[in-house]
């Protein structure tokens, strides 16, 4: 839609995304500090439902957030999973690195038990998001070059 268009082109402009990526590192780090990592992954999530999740990947926040799936705390826990759910739903790569990743995988299907009924539709929808085929699509551009990408 337009609006979210114009969030993304945003957020894009403004190079909000290798802040959060710095934030979240240092949310993590040996002195956590748990509301701010949690906050981080949250609007990581939204942003990432809007449509700019090439830019979170790239700026390596899709690891982060596979790490946090095994979170201890319920909020960190919750954005983390809603965070690799929005990260799958349209980006190949991400689907790619989520799959590639055994821990985050069998972190999702094991939330798929939870009796949470929120941590589970998300886990479930993260499942099914990477449960999709990934192909390698191979065009060329108008330079002649060959170039690669991933498709769902």
């Amino acid at each position: 839609d337009a609006e979210a268009s114009a969030a993304c082109k945003s957020v894009r402009a403004a190079g909000c995304i290798p802040a959060l990526a710095e934030q979240l590192v240092r949310s993590q780090a040996a002195d956590l500090d748990p509301f701010m990592h949690a906050l981080t992954l949250s609007i990581l999530a939204n942003l990432a439902y809007l449509g700019v999740e090439p830019e979170i990947r790239q700026a390596g926040c899709l690891e982060h957030m596979q790490a946090a799936l095994t979170a201890d705390r319920a909020k960190t826990l919750h954005y983390a999973v809603a965070g690799v759910q929005n990260m799958t739903n349209r980006d190949a790569e991400s689907v790619a690195a989520v799959k590639r990743n055994r821990a985050a995988v069998g972190a999702l299907r094991i939330l798929l038990d939870s009796t949470d009924e929120t941590l589970f539709l998300n886990a479930s929808g993260a499942v099914a998001n990477i449960s999709r085929p990934v192909r390698v699509l191979t065009t060329v551009g108008p330079d002649g070059r060959r170039r690669t990408q991933l498709v769902l």
